[in-house]
């Protein structure tokens, strides 16, 4: 394959031997596509056939290629042999532990047969420093089950620095509702300067006929005694004394608000954040609330100009008041405050997070993963979900990147435009798994729900117009002699793609074609 663009693309994945794949090679790209655009993979098939473990096997194999590059040292040993090719800035690499590349005996070189993995550069072997890399790998789910890496701390992430998860799961083994909300905030004060994010955000509030409004807003606690507009450091001192003696001499673990204020204290001192409540309370940036002692702070960082620059400046403050226990976690209201993100229909809570996620994290030249979108969302945004997202991703600088999404939405495939996309179809008979490639030209946008269910997802039943016509069309092929072979060979292969019982009469059909098309060839 020969890829003559400066784009990000993943060509190939070859795997022998692997407990999961098999011996199997998935190829994500045609090279006749144009790549003037972000290219979209989609890659379908039932539960079970690792659809979302292909996605982790390739992060894991992006995670030792940077460690390789970075630190000269592998972190995840993979069972059996692959070969993972990709182009960057128009140079192709190929990350291997084969001694051979597809039985050739082109790359057997000395240095070759002293290691068990290798980096080829253009087909020349080079150091892994020298390894391209894509500027974000993003992993997006709304699922509690997803199979991605989920890095635990600061110093994982570090390791893995262009990796970024976009999921409900804040540890490998736990997901909190508040801590995606909390992510989704920070992701928009990291990127609340950026003409696209912003522009990308209206397009989301829009879409979901949200106006064009998003607040962020912060509740107080301990309002009347911390408030007051005269906090001192003494005064956070004495509160936090009497939480640490209550614990000192008690087998109980300490709250998490007590060991942040010690760290706080020493690492940054108080006056900050005292000046900060303070500042709150003379500027009167406190609003009241109907039936509390509690007030809030609102920033609203599409239509206020002044409040975008105010949770910038003020967010590593809000933080500590957070984590101190003196604010409520963030909250998230569109529509002039008039929806609540947190009590909104699943749907719209998952795809604004999952769309700020990736309007903040994807950049050019990244590679992205999207495991299921179509999860809570209404046929109506299913068909226009992958319109949205060459939409919002329009600008040319985006045309670098590819997107790879795992689906079992026929909708999501009638939106698909052919010339920057391809399906791939997984299979299993016998626990083997099987890989179905698309026509190169397949263009499903467009198509109806019921072409999409049987043309792609094999699916036939009794209400399916397309299956009848196809069963209609290849009996009048072969009853009437037609000299068609190709037209016979392409109804031929979609109908034994179905999965059939061993009394089902399609099966007598299904051979009389095959026989037919072995006496056409031969004679």
């Amino acid at each position: 394959m020969d890829l003559k663009n400066d784009n990000f693309r993943v060509t190939s994945l070859k795997v022998n031997e692997n407990p999961f794949f098999g011996d199997n090679t998935f190829n994500f790209v045609d090279d006749k596509d144009n790549q003037d655009s972000i290219y979209t993979t989609v890659i379908i098939g039932p539960n079970g056939t690792g659809k979302s473990n292909l996605f982790r096997f390739i992060i894991e194999l992006f995670r030792e290629l940077w460690t390789l590059k970075v630190a000269d040292k592998r972190t995840y040993n993979v069972k059996g042999k692959f070969r993972l090719e990709y182009y960057y800035f128009g140079d192709k690499y190929i990350y291997s532990n084969y001694r051979f590349d597809d039985g050739s005996n082109k790359y057997i070189q000395e240095d070759l047969k002293k290691t068990s993995i290798y980096l080829l550069k253009n087909d020349e072997l080079v150091s892994f420093s020298e390894a391209g890399f894509p500027a974000s790998i993003i992993a997006n789910s709304i699922m509690l089950t997803d199979k991605y890496l989920v890095t635990r701390n600061k110093l994982e992430q570090g390791a893995f620095s262009p990796y970024k998860y976009l999921g409900v799961r804040n540890r490998p083994q736990q997901a909190s509702t508040r801590s995606y909300i909390r992510k989704t905030v920070e992701f928009i004060v990291q990127n609340i300067d950026g003409m696209l994010f912003l522009d990308g955000l209206k397009k989301t509030t829009d879409f979901l006929n949200l106006g064009s409004s998003v607040q962020v807003i912060y509740q107080t606690r301990y309002t009347k005694s911390y408030y007051t507009g005269n906090i001192k450091p003494k005064d956070l001192e004495n509160y936090f004394d009497e939480i640490d003696e209550k614990y000192k001499d008690s087998n109980k673990i300490p709250p998490f608000k007590l060991n942040y204020f010690k760290r706080l204290k020493k690492d940054f001192g108080l006056n900050g954040v005292c000046n900060f409540m303070n500042e709150l309370v003379k500027q009167n940036s406190l609003e009241h609330i109907y039936r509390s002692s509690n007030k809030k702070i609102i920033y609203d960082i599409i239509q206020n100009d002044t409040n975008k620059k105010e949770i910038a400046s003020d967010f590593s403050n809000l933080e500590h008041l957070r984590n101190l226990g003196f604010l409520t976690p963030p909250e998230i209201k569109l529509d002039n405050g008039n929806f609540h993100l947190q009590e909104s229909s699943s749907g719209e809570y998952h795809f604004f997070s999952s769309m700020v996620g990736l309007l903040a994290t994807v950049k050019p030249y990244s590679l992205i993963f999207i495991d299921e979108p179509e999860i809570s969302l209404h046929p109506n945004w299913q068909i226009k979900y992958l319109e949205f997202l060459r939409e919002v991703f329009s600008h040319s600088a985006y045309a670098s990147c590819h997107f790879m999404i795992a689906t079992h939405s026929h909708f999501l495939i009638s939106d698909l435009k052919g010339k920057s996309s391809k399906i791939l179809g997984l299979s299993k008979q016998q626990r083997k798994l099987n890989i179905f490639e698309f026509s190169e030209n397949l263009n499903t946008y467009g198509w109806s729900a019921e072409d999409v269910l049987f043309r792609i997802f094999n699916l036939k039943t009794s209400r399916n117009h397309y299956f009848e016509m196809a069963v209609a069309d290849l009996i009048d092929l072969l009853y009437s002699k037609s000299r068609d072979t190709k037209k016979i060979n392409n109804i031929l292969k979609n109908l034994k793609r179905l999965d059939t019982s061993d009394s089902d009469p399609l099966n007598e059909l299904i051979v009389e074609a095959e026989e037919y098309l072995n006496d056409n060839t031969n004679s």
